[in-house]
């Protein structure tokens, strides 16, 4: 089964509902993802599922580790986007996981 991104989820609100719920009655990425791992995706959106993904995660984070309610991430991730353009702030959520990860497993 193939699902193609909805070109239309910009806004950080309707890329945390298509992971989660899904859009327009279609299912959610977090079901995909599931159902059929990574087969699902089309090879020429794989960099704007991979963008949607770090959105996801922080604010998974955001809400799991720190604390904040689903209101509080999103705000915060949308505030971050207001600031910068979408590319920007996938690369800074890039690199502090990168950084993340390195700080856990340096010796």
């Amino acid at each position: 089964m193939k699902r193609r991104l909805d070109p239309r989820v910009k806004i950080i609100a309707n890329v945390l509902t298509d992971w989660v719920v899904g859009v327009e009655g279609g299912f959610s990425i977090q079901k995909m993802n599931s159902d059929y791992g990574l087969n699902w995706q089309y090879s020429d959106e794989i960099k704007e599922y991979s963008d949607r993904e770090a959105i996801a995660r922080k604010f998974k984070r955001l809400v799991v580790v720190d604390g904040k309610s689903d209101e509080d991430a999103q705000g915060i991730l949308e505030d971050e986007l207001a600031s910068s353009s979408k590319a920007d702030l996938v690369k800074r959520l890039r690199n502090f996981r990168k950084a993340s990860v390195s700080s856990l497993t340096a010796d």
